[in-house]
């Protein structure tokens, strides 16, 4: 009986922690729509988007990269948590690599790797470019995601977790609507951005 009775305290934590933890991303969310209705720039957008979803999900590190014209490589427009070495030597990924990131951008899919041996047995073995983000200590699982606009490809997200980690169907739903956010935002602020040189270039 009392063994009975501590599994289902510790099964009422767990769907409480559970619970709390829906409801700051839902309130999280919310923060990042209002944030982003105002961001006049794709780097604000990236800005808001990154800091909030690497707190949200409680990611070691977080990226974004957006697709330069001609679509050969990916730049990283904004990274947190990332060593100085890491963004230098990430900063540009030539989307045909044979990585976790590109591999979601150039399917149109999320890739959700839950520990480094699922990155070894999808990637590692690649004789290809493998210039992604490192799943190596103290990286142990990755989220990347495409940023899609209608039928154009704009980038794609990456986050990093320090330990093993099992994606549950509450994380995907929360990470596929900030990349739907995030991606609307970016071409928003492209457009506004357009707009702003087209009145310059007039007014010369």
């Amino acid at each position: 009986l009392a063994i009975h009775n501590a599994r289902l305290y510790q099964a009422e934590r767990e769907a409480r922690a559970a619970a709390e933890r829906a409801t700051e991303r839902l309130a999280r969310i919310q923060i990042v729509t209002t944030e982003l209705a105002v961001a006049l720039t794709t780097e604000r957008v990236a800005e808001i988007v990154i800091d909030h979803g690497v707190a949200a999900i409680g990611a070691s590190t977080g990226a974004l990269w957006m697709l330069e014209p001609g679509g050969a490589n990916l730049v990283m427009l904004r990274s947190l948590g990332f060593p100085d070495e890491a963004i230098c030597r990430y900063s540009s990924i030539a989307l045909n690599a044979a990585a976790p990131l590109t591999d979601a951008i150039r399917r149109r899919v999320a890739v959700f790797l839950e520990s480094r041996a699922d990155y070894a047995e999808r990637y590692a073995a690649s004789e290809s470019d493998t210039r992604d983000i490192p799943v190596e200590p103290p990286v142990q699982s990755i989220a990347c995601l495409p940023l899609l606009g209608g039928q154009d490809v704009l980038g794609g997200l990456a986050f990093a977790f320090a330990d093993e980690k099992r994606f549950d169907e509450e994380e995907i739903r929360f990470l596929i609507l900030l990349v739907d956010h995030c991606a609307l935002a970016l071409q928003r602020a492209a457009l506004y951005e357009a707009e702003r040189r087209a009145r310059a270039e007039k007014e010369l």
